[in-house]
């Protein structure tokens, strides 16, 4: 599967930052209140993450940094003043949603030097520019000055009257007394309703923005939320409508996705525009821009799509939501940077080992597969229930009923599940029960596909619709259900949309004879990791330690301060740890490799931008390079220069980082540099010579 494509990269990540954040001072996002935002504080902060494209040109670096505080600056200066007058206002949700589906390093000022805009390397689209229909650059530019000017928008819409609309129903309430207390209480018969006087009163819909003579109590004007609150209450058949609004406006996060879901605000973003394609492309338009130019004198388009527009922007918040609560709202560091690796990992085969661990509420089976035969494989098959040709669009492999594991694939989120649906399907049961696909999970990957688990055993379904999963994690078992004769996985995966009719084959994805394929070499991890070291050990554990620098860190180089989220999202919290303290190797060295695959993903991505075509060492030797040194600047100028010669490594490789801010010689990073350029220039994994 190609993944050079740089339209599927920017539609198919699900969500990105480009800052990232510490907690402090009990501020849930960002690691400063508001008023005290310091610019040069920040860009010390995420500099050399925000620069690494740059790669020394001092003309892209000083572009780049403008542009960045511009829009910071900005943000946080409006939000001062928003949360000052009406309450804390989360500026995650404001980053998210503005760089939902964006590259962080796209953010930026394009022109024809420095720009990463362009959409595709096809001819019919290589001069194209997210923002732009026609490559024309200053429309890309107008389009990103548009994105900081909206940031006002966006912000007020979390503020209003929260108003709430009540509804009476025919029940009285009855006394309850507690006997442990003596106290008497009123009390209704459902939890939907609670005792109001002599009235069983329920809460029919809201929050919502009230109007200014909704919160002055001005019931004789009629406005559109009290109109509102009514019908909600004859529908659900309840009486005396009430609008209960706040008398002065307040601060609710439903205000903020109630107007994503009923504006233009992601409609019209070109990298969004997969999500509206049945709209426009079903009436011969090309973008939704057009769409809506044509709407302009054709108002019945927007009455005949009004539904199907709102399906696609509550897909998007449905993204945006679950990687939020997903990685947990308190920060967002590093995890950003593990997203924004194009192929995070490698499909695994989706049948697990039969030993299981237990890695907090997640029972994960990552050994080796219990089985890899296929019984039945991707394509034409005489179906064993009916002896009729039919197109298998995955592939089976058999199990043991309600006993053999199923894994997810990759990491991701459940989108669908049959139990959601309502569908219970027994094994050996009726064929035709979930359409034939009986018991059955859907997970949506970050690299924009779909996997599907079928056929399995009635009731082993251990996740639902939005939970995240792991790599590795079991979420059922194999099963009899649907159109099956016997036990067995049915698995398909889905490319770039969840419909079936994207299915290929899934052996082009994974593989029997690497099961549990990695993007990351063994020899790789294991020669940096030898660079990097331990630290101090005890048992099956690492200790944290500090680094030359006074970083904690722990195992092969992973410190606490740079990897926080993703420390969380393998249940660690680094806020606990001190020097000394105990984290388990296995998951410590599992996140070791999810951040070499990171640098190595960021590396070949470099490489494919210049054009430049080097091997796995060669790639290896610049992601240890880029691990210890935190890039690798002046390494195109210097690969033009000397090539793969030792005069690269006299002349640039060997002079980088070999000295701390003090000025002094570290040696051992002398060792270290030989090392690389040596694996660089003649494919060497010398383990020695850093010892």
């Amino acid at each position: 599967m190609k993944r050079n494509n740089m339209l599927k990269i920017i539609l198919s990540i699900i969500f990105l930052f480009v800052t990232f954040f510490s907690v402090k001072d009990n501020v849930i996002s960002a690691s400063f209140k508001y008023n005290d935002f310091d610019w040069n504080e920040f860009l010390e902060q995420n500099k050399n993450y925000w620069t690494e494209s740059c790669d020394g040109d001092e003309k892209c670096y000083d572009k780049l940094l403008k542009t960045k505080k511009k829009f910071y600056t900005r943000l946080y200066k409006l939000l001062d003043v928003a949360t000052s007058k009406y309450g804390y206002i989360d500026d995650n949700l404001i980053i998210a949603t503005v760089f939902y589906g964006l590259d962080p390093d796209t953010f930026q000022d394009p022109n024809d030097e420095y720009s990463p805009y362009n959409i595709d390397d096809n001819d019919s689209t290589k001069d194209k520019y997210i923002g732009s229909d026609d490559g024309d650059i200053d429309a890309a530019k107008e389009y990103f000055e548009n994105e900081t000017d909206s940031l006002k928008t966006l912000i007020n819409s979390f503020i209003g009257y929260n108003s709430m609309c009540y509804g009476t129903s025919d029940e009285t309430p009855t006394s309850y007394t507690d006997q442990s207390t003596g106290k008497t209480y009123l009390t209704c018969s459902v939890p939907e309703l609670e005792p109001i006087g002599d009235k069983c009163v329920a809460k029919v819909s809201g929050p919502f923005k009230g109007s200014f003579f909704d919160s002055i109590g001005l019931s004789f004007v009629k406005s559109d939320n009290l109109k509102k609150c009514e019908s909600d209450v004859l529908e659900k058949g309840y009486t005396s409508p009430e609008l209960k609004t706040s008398s002065s406006k307040e601060v609710n996060e439903e205000f903020f996705w109630n107007y994503l879901e009923n504006s233009r605000y992601f409609d019209t973003k070109k990298h969004l525009d997969n999500y509206f394609e049945n709209v426009y492309k079903s009436n011969g338009y090309k973008s939704m821009k057009e769409f809506y130019d044509a709407s302009e004198t054709n108002t019945d388009l927007l009455d005949k799509y009004n539904d199907e527009i709102k399906e696609a922007r509550q897909l998007i918040i449905k993204n945006i939501k679950e990687i939020i609560d997903a990685y947990g709202r308190e920060n967002f560091s590093d995890i950003s940077k593990q997203l924004n690796s194009v192929s995070k990992n490698k499909y695994w085969w989706p049948i697990g080992s039969s030993e299981v661990t237990n890695d907090g509420n997640i029972i994960m089976a990552v050994n080796d597969p219990e089985v890899i035969n296929i019984s039945n494989q991707f394509g034409i098959m005489m179906d064993s229930t009916t002896g009729e040709a039919t197109n298998n669009l995955g592939i089976d492999i058999p199990g043991v009923l309600n006993s053999t594991n199923v894994i997810a694939t990759m990491d991701g989120v459940v989108v669908k599940e049959s139990v959601s649906e309502g569908i219970l399907c027994e094994d050996n049961g009726d064929s035709s029960c979930g359409s034939g696909y009986g018991n059955y999970i859907i997970i949506e990957h970050v690299d924009g596909n779909y996997s599907l688990y079928a056929n399995l055993a009635l009731n082993s379904i251990n996740v639902k619709v939005g939970d995240t999963v792991r790599q590795g994690q079991v979420i059922a078992k194999v099963g009899n259900s649907g159109a099956s004769s016997t036990p067995h996985l049915h698995f398909e995966i889905r490319v770039g949309n969840m419909d079936k009719t994207a299915a290929q084959n899934p052996l082009n994805f994974v593989s029997t004879s690497e099961p549990r394929a990695t993007n990351t070499n063994n020899q790789i991890l294991e020669w940096i990791g030898n660079m990097e070291g331990t630290g101090p050990q005890e048992g099956e554990y690492y200790k944290v330690y500090a680094d030359s620098g006074g970083v904690l860190t722990v195992g092969h180089g992973i410190t606490l301060k740079y990897n926080g989220d993703l420390l969380r999202a393998y249940g660690i919290n680094p806020d606990t740890l001190s020097v000394g303290s105990l984290v388990l190797k296995n998951t410590i060295d599992e996140i070791y490799g999810k951040v070499i695959d990171e640098r190595l993903n960021n590396i070949k991505s470099k490489l494919a931008a210049k054009g430049i075509t080097l091997n796995d060492n060669q790639v290896a030797a610049l992601a240890s390079l880029q691990y210890n040194c935190g890039n690798i600047n002046g390494f195109f100028e210097a690969y033009d220069k000397y090539g793969s010669s030792n005069n690269l490594c006299q002349n640039w490789w060997e002079q980088k980082a070999l000295h701390d801010k003090k000025g002094n010689l570290l040696k051992g990073l002398q060792k270290r540099r030989k090392a690389e350029c040596d694996l660089f220039v003649n494919g060497n994994f010398n383990m020695n010579v850093y010892k």
